[in-house]
């Protein structure tokens, strides 16, 4: 089943944790510059701006322009394939704070959060 938390108003789960694809998807259509606020407190610990689309890029170029916060306790988040970036490397974020604008950068087929969570550097669901 679908997450309401992060299916709200018009943000849609457009595709979910899987076999092949260890995040989920936020959609939402016809709007720029859509604020990507950080999900709980931590430091920057992965940062990469500079990208735009190009679909079949691999590696850390997949995730186009992109943050990934460190939570402690082995716990980390990455959104992927952001317009702009707001923070950078080790800057230390506070929950709920602007990381950067949904986007549709790297290998991205629309505008869109790829949004990861992991424990000790494994994909979690």
């Amino acid at each position: 089943m679908a997450s309401r938390i992060l299916q709200k108003g018009t943000h849609r789960i457009t595709q979910g944790y899987g076999s092949k694809h260890k995040a989920v998807d936020i959609g939402r259509t016809h709007i720029t510059g859509e604020p990507i606020i950080a999900h709980s407190a931590g430091r920057v610990v992965f940062c990469q701006t500079g990208h735009k689309n190009n679909k079949g890029a691999t590696g850390n170029a997949s995730y186009g322009n992109c943050v990934k916060v460190d939570h402690g306790g082995g716990y980390s988040t990455l959104y992927a394939h952001l317009d702009k970036v707001y923070v950078i490397l080790g800057q230390t974020v506070s929950r709920g704070q602007v990381l950067g604008t949904m986007g549709n950068t790297g290998n991205s087929y629309g505008m869109h959060l790829h949004f990861e969570v992991r424990n000790d550097n494994k994909h979690i669901d």
